[in-house]
Parts: structure tokens; sequence; C-alpha cells
């Protein structure tokens, strides 16, 4: 099974048309019958075709006789601070003040109806920059001012505090408040 998704941003480019895209891809191997859903080592498959010794490392030098069981305690691999990580070092090298702008835009997308006139690209928008709608993480760096910057949008006070640190708004780049 495939997922992808696509966010193209238009460059300001006098007479061309010029857009910036970011792709998010994740490819998922579905068991092709419920009674067997273990993962079918492609060595495992080839070796009597192609002559493969028992010398070959499979390719993600796992151990074949140790199984991992998933568990619901197990965190996932990309946590939401690996994503408020990425988004602060990518706004850095385009020149922002990285953690001002992201809890700018924390503040902006709590207290604007994002989900009620966007559909479900408002709905990802709020989930991916209000902190409250996950579990809370330890490793989450300024934890304190992430939820503060969601609890002044919340209350529906100004987010003009953050201004100060982050002179664009990252909302604004991306779309008009109507």
């Amino acid at each position: 099974m495939l997922l992808l998704a696509a966010v193209a941003i238009p460059l300001d480019l006098t007479y061309r048309n010029v857009y910036m895209a970011f792709n998010f891809e994740s490819n998922y191997g579905l068991p092709s019958n419920d009674s067997y859903n273990q993962w079918i080592d492609r060595w495992d498959l080839d070796e009597g075709f192609l002559g493969i010794g028992s010398d070959v490392t499979p390719i993600d030098g796992r151990n074949d006789d140790k199984l991992e069981k998933r568990s619901i305690s197990t965190p996932p691999r990309f946590t939401r601070h690996d994503f408020y990580r990425a988004i602060v070092s990518y706004l850095g090298q385009y020149g922002y003040n990285g953690s001002a702008c992201l809890l700018r835009t924390i503040c902006e997308v709590t207290a604007a109806p994002l989900d009620a006139h966007n559909g479900v690209l408002g709905s990802i928008f709020k989930i991916l920059f209000m902190p409250t709608t996950s579990a809370a993480e330890q490793r989450l760096q300024h934890v304190d001012s992430l939820y503060e910057a969601t609890e002044l949008g919340t209350r529906g006070l100004n987010c003009a505090d953050y201004v100060a640190g982050c002179a664009h708004s990252m909302l604004d780049m991306i779309s008009v408040m109507l």
C-alpha cells in the first residue's frame, strides 16, 4: 500500500510559475493473508534460485531468530518532537528564528478556525501544530512554551507576543485568512 501527500508552495517570481514542493511518501507491505502476517524476507525466497550461500547478511541486518512484537507502548518512529525539530531546523536554514516562528504558528493555528472551513488540510494543520492533540512527550523541547502558545490561541488572545521573534506568519505564507 502506498500513501503519498504533497504540498506545493508557489514562489514569487515575475513571469514564472515556479513551485516549491514537499512530498511525503510511505510504503507499507501488507500481508496477503491474515493468518500469515510475518515479514517475508526476500533473501529466503531467492536462495534456492540464485545460489546465494549462507554467508549473506540480510539487507536490514536483523536476526531472523528474534521476532519483534509491536506494542502500544512502543513510540512511533517519527514523533511530534522530530516534526517540530525539523520545522525549526528548516526555518533556520532560511534565516528565520525557527523556535519563535514555531510558537507563533502554534498560537495562530490554535486561534484560527482552520478545520471548520479548510477540510482535511485544515484538520491536518490542527493536528500537527497543536501539541494537545496527542499524548504528552517527554522529549519535547520548550514544552511549557508550546503549551503556553496553544493556550493563548485557544483563549482567543492575541498572538502578537510572538511577532517580535518571528516577523512573518507561516500561515500567511501558505494561505490568506478571511
